[in-house]
């Protein structure tokens, strides 16, 4: 692990991204559970699938 600095910004970016990735988990459950929610767990890997998108070009600074 380097010893970069982290700003607020990198952090609040951070929190951004995993907050629909763990809403997306979250319905995946749910879904799984509940019958009949199949818009939901398209809802939830979608929100999911944005989040780790997300969290991975964080990690490669911005690079696609």
């Amino acid at each position: 692990m380097s010893s970069k600095k982290i700003s607020i910004d990198q952090i609040i970016t951070y929190i951004l991204y995993a907050i629909p990735l763990a809403m997306g988990v979250a319905t995946l459950i749910i879904s799984i559970i509940e019958p009949g929610t199949d818009m939901f767990f398209a809802l939830g890997l979608g929100m999911a699938c944005l989040g780790i998108v997300g969290l991975d070009l964080l990690d490669k600074g911005g690079e696609s």
